[in-house]
């Protein structure tokens, strides 16, 4: 998500890995589909009974050098 609230991208049925001891989940996303800006992952899981339920969230900052 934008800081703003748009959906940018999303990743569906993701797995979760173990790494160096830490459980991990890996998404990819093309950088060429977003912009310099702030954004925030927001995970979330599937319940027994099928719905989504908020995990974690995590915030982060792109910055485009120029070359």
């Amino acid at each position: 998500l934008t800081a703003e609230g748009r959906e940018v991208s999303r990743g569906r049925d993701l797995r979760i890995h173990s790494m160096g001891g830490s459980t991990v989940v890996a998404l990819r996303i093309p950088a060429q589909s977003i912009n310099a800006g702030d954004y925030i992952v927001r995970l979330t899981g599937r319940t027994a009974d099928g719905g989504e339920e908020d995990v974690a969230s995590y915030s982060f900052r792109v910055l485009r050098r120029q070359f």
